[in-house]
């Protein structure tokens, strides 16, 4: 088996490669799945699946494919320099779960160092939140956390979000713009009263 130190197992006649980790294929499990969202390089390190910002990803490993799967990458940019980094992760079956943090990631590909942040083992959910003063989001743009969520048995399904929704300010913004729609109906309720209440002075004295 010439698998990289991707796979434990490959087929006994052609030796293709049970990659381990989602995302990684190949019959040597030298290519990471692009067509899908993952980035990396397998052959110096590994593959990650590129995360979009405030939105929740559900991943199901439930087909017999998937069996051999005992880890997933993922990897996630802050968008705004401004706002702190909120993330939540789930799952079906208990894992392992490591996260860090690195300032040279580009386009899936780690050249800088990594800074471990979070490590926890036999977890079914974490949730955490990532300063954007204590990381320097602004000084760092190409600031990027990963998180490896490792050891968990077939079938599973695992559901993770990053997120730099103010749910507090969005709730601000909801009840300004619902009272200034609010006052703005009875301002035209006042006038158009105020209308009717004219014209019928006016027939009256007619």
């Amino acid at each position: 088996c010439r698998c990289n130190n991707h796979a434990n197992v490959c087929h006994s006649s052609s030796g293709k490669c049970y990659c381990t980790t989602k995302g990684v294929k190949g019959d040597q499990c030298q290519l990471c799945d692009s067509e899908n969202r993952y980035l990396g390089n397998p052959l110096r390190g590994t593959c990650y699946y590129n995360l979009l910002i405030d939105y929740q990803f559900t991943f199901s490993l439930l087909q017999e494919d998937d069996q051999h799967y005992t880890a997933i990458n993922f990897m996630a940019t802050p968008e705004e320099t401004n706002k702190n980094l909120d993330m939540s992760i789930n799952a079906s079956n208990n894992f392992n779960l490591n996260i860090t943090w690195s300032i040279g990631s580009t386009a899936g590909t780690i050249s800088g160092e990594e800074f471990p942040i979070v490590s926890k083992t036999n977890i079914k959910e974490y949730r955490d939140s990532f300063s954007c003063e204590t990381f320097s989001f602004l000084a760092n743009p190409n600031i990027t956390f990963h998180v490896y969520v490792s050891n968990f048995s077939w079938p599973i399904k695992i559901q993770i979000s990053f997120s730099q929704h103010s749910s507090i300010m969005d709730l601000v913004q909801f009840f300004v713009t619902f009272f200034s729609c609010f006052l703005s109906l009875l301002l035209v309720a006042a006038v158009v009263w105020k209308v009717k209440q004219t014209c019928w002075a006016s027939r009256r004295r007619e």
